[in-house]
């Protein structure tokens, strides 16, 4: 036990000394390792990534939207327009174990799922078609109402309506298809409240928005903004206590996985934290990315739905993917001081990366 205490306390003690605040990711082109704060300033060359097919998804989510990950399945949702249901799926072949029905609501434009301990978080939140929509909404889904059988019907009385607008939005005046700002297809629940980014039709940021998690009707405040590229974020998750990750794509096909990741302990995600986009294959190949989901602090699955363009057709698949090379580097640089749930750690004297869980601390393997 002492050499694990010697081993970790010495880089805990060396972040405390005053410095400069600056970029503290030795993979960032322009890390500083006199920084003794991250500001958020790190720029990064650029690498590609492919992650690994596991399966074509079956037809009956052709359309998928969204994910998370829950009681070892992956949990999916189409896109709008389809039926009002969540899909239980097996992370070994992407087969549908059960179905949950949500009566009493519709499939307007369902785009993207979260979740916390107790509920699953439905983002009815699209809004591309006019971009004046009046009716967004984020159903609340108890967990506790889904039983055991092969197709669950969750009551209309039993499911909460978390109803929105966005505080900067004044002219709710029809646009023309997909030229709108106030889209969005990406939704985490992370440190007690529900965020929601943009799909940046308009300009060249996706801009981030926070609600609560309570039922009734709220204003989307406006937080901060990521610079995506010329790439439209599709879809959201949430990962390490301060790790977000992101997929996305650009008109002409290309596709991305974005990462966000050492933000402080604030909401201000984007400002204060590293920001990098890591390359993926093509649309050709990855499908239409929609739907991204983490099954520890830094692995998870990614799905595309659908894509179809001439004679190509890619069928809808999901993918793992894994964040620990590109972050890795971060973490054995950045002890957390005052670790939460979810917060990451290299631990010198196990040769390993770790997990706080809330009460010890779990090695993540290599």
């Amino acid at each position: 036990m002492w050499l694990l205490l010697v081993g970790l306390v010495a880089p805990l003690v060396a972040s405390t000394q005053a410095g400069p605040s600056g970029c503290t990711d030795p993979q960032a082109s322009n890390f500083n390792p006199a920084a003794a704060s991250n500001d958020g300033s790190c720029t990064y060359a650029v690498q590609s990534y492919s992650p690994p097919a596991l399966a074509n998804l079956p037809a009956a989510l052709h359309e998928v939207s969204g994910a998370v990950y829950y009681q070892g399945q992956v949990v999916m949702l189409n896109d709008g327009g389809n039926a009002p249901h969540l899909y239980f799926t097996d992370t070994a072949n992407g087969r549908i174990k059960q179905v949950v029905v949500l009566q009493g609501v519709s499939n307007v434009d369902w785009e993207e799922l979260a979740q916390d301990s107790s509920f699953l978080y439905v983002g009815d939140i699209g809004n591309n078609a006019s971009g004046n929509r009046q009716n967004l909404v984020i159903y609340k889904v108890p967990k506790a109402a889904i039983g055991q059988s092969d197709t669950v019907w969750v009551a209309d009385s039993l499911i909460g309506r978390i109803r929105f607008a966005y505080e900067d939005q004044t002219d709710f005046s029809a646009q023309p298809a997909n030229q709108t700002r106030f889209d969005a297809e990406s939704m985490v629940y992370h440190r007690g409240q529900l965020h929601l980014f943009t799909k940046n039709w308009v300009g060249s940021h996706s801009v981030h928005y926070v609600l609560p998690t309570d039922t009734g009707f709220f204003m989307a405040q406006r937080l901060d903004s990521l610079n995506t590229g010329g790439y439209r974020l599709t879809a959201a998750a949430s990962g390490a206590h301060d790790l977000l990750a992101f997929t996305g794509y650009t008109s002409n096909g290309n596709c991305a996985l974005f990462l966000v990741y050492g933000f402080d302990s604030s909401a201000y995600f984007f400002n204060t934290g590293c920001k990098r986009r890591i390359n993926l294959p093509t649309v050709l190949t990855m499908g239409q990315l929609e739907a991204i989901c983490f099954f520890n602090a830094t692995r998870g699955w990614m799905a595309g739905e659908r894509f179809s363009q001439g004679f190509i057709t890619v069928s809808q698949r999901i993918r793992r993917f894994s964040t620990l090379s590109f972050i890795l580097d971060y973490y054995r640089q950045n002890a957390p001081m005052m670790p939460a749930a979810g917060s990451l750690r290299y631990n010198s004297t196990l040769d390993c990366y770790e997990v706080f869980t809330g009460d010890d601390w779990d090695c993540l393997g290599q």
